[in-house]
């Protein structure tokens, strides 16, 4: 085993270059913050910054660097926010849309349907995040007072351990989502007059004869840059924009997006008869609306 300043050291730590002469070991789960000197005859040798070495007396390190580190931990924290949050949304979506014909089934396994849904999120403990811990869904409420699902979780991020400790995040996130438990008089898919109802959005130019369809309702998922820039930018949020920390794709899109309130992520939707959108010149949806009436 090696040995630096008192400290025990793995011999598989890794080694990561982080600036000229300076590097960060992680050495059994410590974050260890190295300098490389060199001697008369260029012979080199690593050392832990000790405190006088940060505050300046040895040598002059940026301050920038420390600042940096503490960036890229909270910048973590506040995308492991992000994923938490899209993953209570969708699954509350998808709930909502379950208790039209399975009620119950919702009301007694929703809950942990969205503690199932976040335990099996991945690649959370990246960048300055090193674990995440506590989930706790009191407070959360599904359909027990009247028809919304409400999701409320808590939990707490812990951040790398360096020279400069960090004490645990406490995170919060919460969702409200309606269920689709209301109910049509007559035949649902027409109005009092007997003519067929179809759907179109306010800047689309088909209509749909099923509400549910994927071009209106969008299923949103974050994914990663290298992911995101197969799919070609969005021309409201990403044409001119060089990127961003968080990208969102949809489910059948071809586009990536770089803000979650983009309105290309979200539909406004509007019903009416078929003759109604036929005459205002719509024609019929690509995947739900062949067959005609």
């Amino acid at each position: 085993d090696m040995n630096l300043l008192g400290q025990n050291m793995n011999p598989e730590a890794k080694l990561v270059k982080v600036a000229e002469n300076q590097y960060i070991m992680d050495n059994n789960g410590m974050q260890m913050f190295l300098y490389q000197s060199f001697d008369d005859e260029g012979n080199s040798k690593l050392e832990m910054m000790s405190t006088d070495y940060l505050a300046g007396s040895k040598q002059t390190v940026p301050m920038v660097f420390f600042v940096w580190v503490a960036f890229i931990a909270l910048t973590s924290a506040v995308r492991v926010h992000e994923v938490v949050q899209n993953e209570l949304t969708n699954t509350a979506l998808e709930l909502s849309l379950a208790a039209a014909e399975h009620e119950e089934i919702v009301k007694t396994g929703g809950t942990a349907k969205a503690m199932y849904s976040l335990f099996a999120l991945k690649d959370l403990d990246t960048g300055g995040v090193s674990k995440i811990h506590g989930f706790n869904m009191l407070g959360s409420d599904v359909m027990q007072n009247g028809n919304w699902i409400c999701f409320k979780v808590t939990y707490r991020i812990e951040l790398l351990k360096g020279i400069i400790p960090i004490p645990d995040i406490p995170m919060k996130n919460q969702i409200y989502v309606r269920t689709w438990t209301g109910y049509e008089a007559a035949d649902e898919k027409t109005d009092e007059n007997n003519q067929e109802i179809v759907y179109v959005t306010e800047h689309g130019r088909v209509y749909h004869k099923d509400g549910m369809c994927t071009h209106i309702y969008l299923k949103v998922y974050i994914v990663g840059e290298s992911e995101a820039k197969q799919y070609s930018p969005c021309e409201k949020c990403a044409k001119d924009s060089e990127g961003g920390s968080t990208y969102y794709i949809t489910e059948t899109g071809g586009r990536y997006h770089i803000r979650r309130g983009c309105s290309g992520l979200k539909r406004s939707v509007e019903s009416m008869t078929m003759t109604e959108a036929t005459n205002k010149g719509y024609s019929p949806c690509t995947r739900c609306g062949k067959g005609g009436s």
